[in-house]
């Protein structure tokens, strides 16, 4: 996690990429008091940034909140699309953005991130969702049902994948929903992160750590198996869990097989590699296939009376 303090005379894009040039190793990059110009340049940044980066963000322009209009005269400048709907208009995936428009925290986001982080400890069954999560310091912030519904939208239909802090039933104060900007669940965006950073990982120690790998079927079954390693992490954490294949045919893996891992790794022979492949000491492409546990975040409960 990084958060960015700069000078009126720095932009926060110039600064993202002077810390990530300075340092590889963080990973979520939180912008202190960023306009939406400065938003979403960094979201253009963090898209394709190198090594993975995610951008979280907090927001208090009301513009997020309704749908607004400009066609009753008002000055033709005006935005009004909130940050929220700009970033999912252009279906970024490693975008979070979150409202609050409480004064003593006004970047309410880092809260967020902060559980999320704290709670990425790698255990048993320590796979987790943002959803309803409690954020300690934060107080919620007071909005109607509709401007929550335009914001994280409601199980039957999308808002626009920014976040909200709210109360519910006097009691519970949560996260709703724990969506990037294109809807896909930032736990997801997180784990498979994670998992191809230990796979890239377990197959470096093992070139690194071997004599050579010889460029033979048994030579790349070496390579399956420290991949099949660090998916079985990732089964151990609830990341994947066994399913059916819903996808395309790859390789032996047809759609509607069942994943009893919840994984399948693969790979084709190397008799079948090209000669400039072999002589470059290149392994054939190795596939992995993974199913995710998901999350339940919505419950329908039908109450049926009778007399």
């Amino acid at each position: 996690m990084w958060g960015t303090k700069y000078s009126t005379d720095t932009d926060l894009l110039t600064a993202a990429r002077a810390c990530r040039s300075a340092n590889s190793e963080w990973y979520v990059l939180i912008p202190l008091g960023a306009s939406d110009s400065d938003i979403m340049a960094l979201a253009d940044w963090v898209e394709s940034a190198q090594p993975y980066t995610l951008l979280a963000y907090t927001t208090n322009a009301s513009v997020n909140l309704s749908p607004h209009d400009n066609s009753s005269g008002a000055d033709a400048d005006t935005d009004t699309e909130g940050i929220f709907k700009k970033l999912k208009a252009k279906g970024y995936r490693r975008s979070f953005g979150q409202y609050c428009n409480q004064a003593d925290t006004p970047d309410a986001v880092a809260a967020t991130i902060g559980y999320a982080m704290g709670a990425n400890d790698g255990t048993i069954n320590s796979a987790y969702t943002l959803a309803y999560k409690h954020l300690p310091g934060v107080t919620p912030d007071d909005l109607t049902e509709n401007q929550v519904s335009y914001v994280a939208g409601t199980s039957e239909a999308t808002g626009n994948n920014g976040n909200v802090y709210v109360n519910r039933n006097d009691y519970y104060n949560v996260l709703q929903q724990g969506r990037m900007a294109d809807g896909t669940p930032f736990d997801e965006i997180i784990y498979l992160d994670m998992l191809r950073d230990h796979i890239t990982l377990n197959v470096m120690d093992l070139l690194y750590k071997s004599r050579k790998i010889p460029e033979l079927d048994p030579g790349v079954t070496q390579i399956m198996n420290v991949i099949n390693n660090a998916c079985d992490e990732f089964v151990n954490m609830g990341y994947i869990a066994p399913g059916v294949w819903k996808d395309g045919n790859i390789l032996n893996l047809k759609t509607g097989d069942t994943l009893p891992k919840g994984y399948l790794v693969q790979a084709e022979s190397v008799d079948n590699q090209s000669q400039a492949d072999r002589e470059n000491r290149k392994s054939p492409p190795i596939y992995v296939s993974i199913k995710l546990a998901g999350a339940i975040e919505y419950v329908t409960i039908p109450i049926k009376v009778n007399r």
